[in-house]
């Protein structure tokens, strides 16, 4: 468990490739203590994501991909409403019918 912060923080500075130093001030004494410190020196972490043209393309990309799921979607489901309505119609007009052969003798 002790070198899980030492992990964490090589796997983020792998993949975070522009860092800046943090312009938060320091935590008084009575806020919660983070579990991850970081030595005096280092550089801490800043915006990372995308940080390269190729993570930024992957964004888009999935992003694209996502919106065209949900257009596909709404697409369906508005051409399948029409037939659905009928239905439901058909059922609404049967029950009535129903009802009123039933106690309208």
């Amino acid at each position: 468990l002790q070198q899980l912060p030492d992990q964490l923080r090589e796997i983020v500075s792998h993949f975070c490739t522009s860092r800046s130093k943090s312009t938060n001030p320091p935590l008084s004494s009575s806020s919660v203590a983070l579990p991850l410190k970081l030595p005096p020196n280092s550089p801490q972490m800043g915006w990372c994501s995308p940080s390269t043209p190729r993570q930024l393309l992957s964004t888009v990309a999935l992003f694209a991909f996502g919106a065209g799921l949900l257009t596909y979607g709404a697409h369906l489901s508005y051409v399948h409403i029409e037939p659905q309505r009928e239905r439901t119609l058909a059922r609404d007009q049967f029950v009535r019918d129903y009802l009123r052969r039933k106690h309208d003798k």
